[in-house]
């Protein structure tokens, strides 16, 4: 929606706006016309440009690090910060939203020469005054593309429990250089569009929710079916990946024959609280079928994929808890070798200790899940076999060595009143503070993720829209963690007989 024209105050009453944008360009110098009555204007420009666009001063920064443009805000004096874009496709998300948090404050609104809306944000929300001590705007706020037509890559996000997967949307929305669609697939968990926003409504974002609780393979695979691309990319909820990321593997896989083009991670560690604790490279081999018969090495969000490709195989084994982007790895490249680029533009993030819904203990699945997929894929090559054997050893003794969080497994079939099932998860959380793994299945219903969301973290909560008892138990045995399950019915007095 294009909106009229600020009504142009006196640039003297008006003070400094800075307009954020991708690039000097034309539209640049257009956006720097139009955002004039709003006051002097600053270009905060993310890459290297011009000294002046429009009459304007241009300071290179990257805009997309909160607390440099912070202080490059204050240091200046800006009052009002515009959003824009050189491709003119970018709008703010939310914008209503937007409007309630700036409630009584000055908004400038300012139509952009190709038709995007573009807004302008009071600086004293982008230093912290509304909503707490972070940037509310550059937080919360989420520039989308207008996807026109078939998009070049299609991105697969499985979701479950995890609010960080708008950030992960996020990443794929600002990606530049090809056109790209991301798929959310919600994996039987609470519902992601809140925390989405306006990202939602979006041509470029499609939500779509599995029946249950499916696993991370045949999440992948429902988001395969709705992909509209010719390549598609798998990122997990968790991770985000550079702005150059799809386009620089895009241009290395349309120029091959490769079935699969993938690159380097960059391993991020986060504590608890979310803080950054180590980063570096992944030492990643040039590819060889050989080496990943033995083991993987392709960090998921890494590696770009042609559709077709990844639907001839049959996707992903949905039979496998763990390790089945290795498997699919495996067969999608049996009978043409993948190609490896020399980037390093996808961040894996891994927590140090505990996090919401994170495995806290799988050895025991990684060991028994590799061991099943090197059977599954026999090898005549001695040097292979003796590296296959070495490996499982290796696991074998960290198994035994490992402090195992979970010694034991409790699978909670939900009841209709989510009321009865949070009391159940309540009672083996009391009774069983440490040492026992949770996962409740509980039927759609209304109110259910506002009373179980309080157990997020400490148990596994899944939201079926098709509830069959029947099944869950057998879902319920392949997301187990610990050596001994139970299942209970909520309410059920069988629940007296668990763990005693």
């Amino acid at each position: 929606m294009t909106v009229p024209p600020h009504d142009g105050a006196p640039t003297s009453d008006r003070g400094v706006v800075a307009v954020l944008t991708d690039r000097t360009s034309g539209s640049t110098e257009r956006s720097v016309g139009e955002a004039s009555p709003l006051g002097e204007v600053l270009v905060l420009d993310r890459s290297t440009g011009a000294e002046r666009v429009g009459g304007a001063e241009v300071v290179t920064v990257d805009w997309e690090d909160d607390a440099l443009v912070r202080a490059v805000l204050r240091e200046r004096g800006v009052e009002h910060v515009l959003f824009v874009s050189d491709r003119e496709e970018l709008v703010v998300l939310d914008p209503e939203g937007v409007r309630r948090q700036l409630a009584g404050d000055p908004f400038g609104l300012v139509a952009c020469p190709g038709g995007a809306e573009l807004r302008a944000f009071p600086t004293a929300d982008l230093l912290g005054r509304a909503g707490g001590p972070g940037p509310a705007v550059l937080d919360g706020i989420l520039a989308r593309p207008r996807l026109d037509g078939r998009p070049d890559v299609s991105v697969v996000i499985p979701t479950f429990n995890r609010t960080s997967v708008s950030e992960a949307v996020r990443s794929v929305l600002l990606q530049d250089g090809v056109a790209v669609e991301a798929i959310v697939v919600n994996d039987g968990g609470f519902d992601p569009r809140p925390g989405l926003g306006g990202a939602v409504g979006s041509s470029a974002v499609t939500v779509v929710d599995a029946e249950r609780n499916v696993g991370m393979g045949a999440a992948r695979n429902l988001g395969m079916e709705h992909a509209r691309g010719d390549a598609v990319l798998f990122l997990d909820d968790d991770d985000v990946i550079d702005r150059r990321h799809v386009a620089d593997l895009w241009a290395a896989l349309a120029s091959s024959g490769a079935p699969m083009v993938h690159g380097g991670a960059i391993m991020v560690h986060l504590d608890d609280d979310g803080v950054e604790t180590a980063r570096y490279r992944r030492p990643t081999p040039q590819f060889d079928h050989r080496l990943l018969l033995v083991h993987n090495y392709v960090v998921i969000h890494t590696a770009l994929t042609r559709l077709d490709a990844a639907r001839a195989i049959g996707g992903f084994d949905t039979s496998l808890g763990v390790l089945e982007d290795w498997e699919f790895w495996i067969r999608l490249t049996a009978d043409a070798p993948a190609s490896t680029v020399p980037i390093w533009s996808a961040e894996y993030r891994l927590r140090d200790r505990s996090g919401d819904n994170l495995i806290k203990s799988s050895a025991g699945a990684q060991l028994r899940t590799m061991e099943r997929i090197h059977a599954a894929h026999p090898v005549n090559d001695p040097a292979v076999v003796e590296q296959r054997r070495r490996l499982v050893d290796e696991h074998r003794r960290a198994h035994a060595e490992a402090d195992e969080v979970w010694t034991r497994t409790v699978g909670v079939i939900g009841h209709a009143d989510p009321a009865r099932t949070a009391s159940t998860i309540d009672d083996l959380l009391r009774r069983h503070p440490t040492g026992v793994q949770v996962i409740a299945h509980q039927p759609a219903h209304p109110d259910a993720e506002d009373v179980l969301r309080p157990y997020l973290g400490r148990a596994t909560i899944c939201i079926d829209r098709r509830f069959e008892p029947s099944e869950l138990r057998d879902r319920i045995a392949v997301q187990a963690l610990g050596a001994d399950l139970s299942i209970v019915e909520a309410g059920s007095p069988a629940l007296t007989g668990v763990g005693g």
